[in-house]
């Protein structure tokens, strides 16, 4: 006798049906889960064995059925996968709670089978390599094939129950008053949620009638088609994506976009039920309900999972967030020669109230307040001077990012069930680069020459240098890479920079979610202190610029405290900034002029500032709102190898306007 009749004696023997099915997978599972070679030769052998001991198999399927018989399929359809009806908090603080008290085991329910059986969290992985012949050949080999199948019944009635009920849940979802809000019209006509719970009502019925007589015998007559179930499916998907359109334009909370991706995974679910079940070739089925399997199975073991709730939930926000900031990142994007001159000049503009406010901060560094005071007014400087070089539509290059990056996103959606055009993604890359080379160009080129007047009219008229030798000696060398922490200081202020998109999206999102322009338009005290043209047009302008003044001033308030962070932590914490690094080193060089050279030299350094400041903002934006997406961009060679042969195609294209005035009609089509 060898060791696998040996084995099947054993299970013959077993007394619960649950140990009998984890002992058949603890012996299937391989030690190394991408190697699933041994996998698939077990279940032959398996295959082999039962055959060959007929007494013991029939112990062990008659075992199987008794058990598969009794589960229950509801809560593994509806509940894995998909976000739960309590909400949020409740299902966090749920999650918290099982970590440390676990609920007992419903043994009769499916879903807890698959989460007892497979309790690796690496299970998914050679579950989902193994072939479906394989999984086939495992349950032939427990449930063959035979007129009045139970097991096969049970689980077709089980499907048509999950698949009914969801349906159900789906048409009451739409009632809620957040939807309503969003789009008030679904109360005042024949809902299609409702129309599609009809439509699986109607089918289900019918498909009872003809497969399991015993259940809807007076369905026998109505005939089994899906399609209009179908088209209601189709039309639910519109709706909800109709909600998310409205959601940009009316705002959403985490309560709305939960309730959204809990609706798009309860019509997932629907989908992939009813494509089971309204599947007539029997290869096809197999292949459907193995996927099933699968999802399931790789869902199952992140149900428990508190880290898994919050990144999920993180990026169901940041898609909201970032769907605001890839509105406001497409007037950051120039697509021919004027939009090019126009960002050019906002950031000149840009960059002369940066050298101001660099002589500001460096008169109150100068006056010796302590930290405290020093950190509010330096906050303060940086603050409301990005306030108001707003206010005045200029530009810091320096902010694009964050709202970039969310609009290459955005326009690479349409890719989220695969891995994007890499030739698409490195065209918008460059594209984005050349806008942004502009508004630095405007900057720096600003900047600079307007430190160095500054310096030279304060030093004529008061007959002193804008700071001390030595303060100037400091100041230039911070911004050096070599010999101090300046790039690393470029990346938190780079980080910074992409907190700053998201502080401008959330604030944006949460100004159209409480219709922030309609109170103001209709606010008691504004009605008896400003007319109501004054009042609309002060409602337009938040409208249109509320998140952007939030975002811009916790910004500067972010550079500013840097610092007193650091000082309280006693780590070397600051910032760098590439306008601000320029405008420094033309305040500096008036005062120490160390010759053209070295100041050339040190220009450059700050230019490099600005590679870091720009590249870490650029890079996080950029991964917050493809992964809130859902998108794959592929691996970071095939992007770069993308992006240098769009730059070696057109290499001109990454720093001067395209030449050939872009379609405009094909531009608004496009868009």
């Amino acid at each position: 006798m060898n060791n696998l009749e040996i084995q099947l004696n054993e299970l013959s023997r077993v007394e619960s049906n649950l140990a009998l099915v984890q002992s058949v997978v603890n012996w299937l599972r391989p030690d190394d889960v991408t190697q699933i070679q041994g996998v698939e030769e077990k279940v032959r052998r398996l295959a082999h064995a039962m055959a060959a001991n007929p007494e013991q198999a029939a112990v062990i399927r008659t075992k199987m059925r008794t058990f598969l018989v009794k589960l229950r399929f509801l809560p593994l359809y509806s509940d894995t996968g998909i976000l739960p009806r309590r909400g949020f908090p409740t299902e966090f603080w749920r999650r918290v709670y099982d970590k440390f008290m676990p609920e007992p085991p419903i043994i009769f329910s499916a879903k807890n089978l698959l989460d007892r059986v497979f309790d690796n969290r690496h299970d998914s992985v050679w579950i989902k390599a193994v072939s479906d012949e394989t999984w086939m050949q495992l349950y032939r080999t427990f449930i063959p094939a035979e007129p009045d199948n139970k097991v096969a019944l049970h689980l077709l009635d089980e499907a048509l129950y999950a698949l009914e009920m969801l349906s159900i849940w789906l048409a009451a979802e739409e009632m809620e008053a957040e939807l309503l809000r969003l789009d008030p019209s679904i109360a005042d006509h024949d809902s299609i949620f409702i129309a599609q719970g009809r439509e699986i009502t109607r089918f289900v019925a019918a498909y009872r009638a003809h497969f399991i007589p015993a259940k809807e015998p007076t369905a026998k007559d109505q005939p089994l088609d899906a399609a209009h179930a179908w088209v209601m499916l189709q039309q639910c998907d519109d709706q909800i994506n109709r909600f998310r359109q409205f959601a940009l334009r009316k705002g959403s909370d985490l309560k709305l976009t939960y309730l959204l991706e809990r609706l798009e995974k309860i019509l997932a679910r629907i989908r992939a039920l009813l494509g089971i079940l309204d599947e007539k070739d029997v290869g096809a089925i197999q292949t459907k309900s193995l996927a099933l399997f699968r999802q399931l199975v790789a869902e199952q073991s992140t149900e428990h999972s508190v880290t898994g709730l919050l990144r999920q939930t993180s990026y169901l926000l940041a898609k909201s967030v970032t769907n605001l900031a890839s509105k406001t990142g497409e007037h950051y994007v120039t697509e021919d020669r004027r939009g090019y001159i126009e960002m050019l000049g906002r950031g000149l503009g840009a960059g002369v109230f940066i050298a101001v406010m660099a002589l500001i901060k460096i008169r109150i560094v100068a006056m010796e307040l302590p930290m405290e005071w020093t950190t509010l007014w330096v906050s303060l400087n940086y603050g409301l001077g990005f306030v108001i070089i707003h206010m005045l539509h200029f530009t810091v290059a320096t902010k694009q990012p964050a709202m970039t990056a969310a609009y290459i996103a955005e326009k690479l959606e349409h890719a989220r069930n695969g891995s994007v055009d890499q030739t698409e993604l490195a065209q918008l890359i460059v594209k984005v680069g050349r806008s942004q080379f502009a508004a630095i160009l405007g900057n720096v080129a600003a900047a600079l020459p307007v430190a160095l007047v500054i310096g030279l009219v304060v030093n004529a008229l008061t007959g002193s240098a804008v700071m001390k030798p030595a303060k100037a000696a400091e100041l230039m060398q911070g911004q050096n890479p070599l010999t101090s922490l300046a790039l690393f200081y470029a990346a938190v202020a780079g980080i910074w920079l992409f907190v700053a998109g998201l502080v401008a999206g959330y604030f944006d999102n949460r100004a159209l979610y409480l219709d922030l322009p309609g109170r103001i338009r209709q606010h008691p005290l504004l009605e008896r202190l400003l007319s109501p043209k004054q009042r609309n047009r002060l409602a337009d302008y938040i409208s249109e610029h509320y998140g952007a003044l939030w975002g811009n001033f916790f910004f500067g308030v972010m550079l500013g405290v840097t610092a007193y962070v650091g000082y309280l932590l006693s780590v070397p914490l600051d910032i760098r900034h590439v306008a601000f690094s320029v405008a420094n080193v033309g305040y500096s060089s008036i005062v120490t002029w160390p010759g053209i050279w070295v100041f050339l030299e040190f220009v450059c350094f700050a230019l490099v500032i600005g590679v870091v400041n720009l590249t870490v903002s650029f890079v996080f934006a950029l991964n917050v709102a493809i992964r809130s997406r859902g998108i794959r961009l592929g691996g970071i060679g095939s992007i770069i190898k993308a992006c240098w042969q769009e730059v070696r195609h057109r290499p001109w294209g990454l720093v001067l306007p395209p030449t050939v005035e872009p379609d405009r009609s094909q531009q608004h089509a496009q868009g």
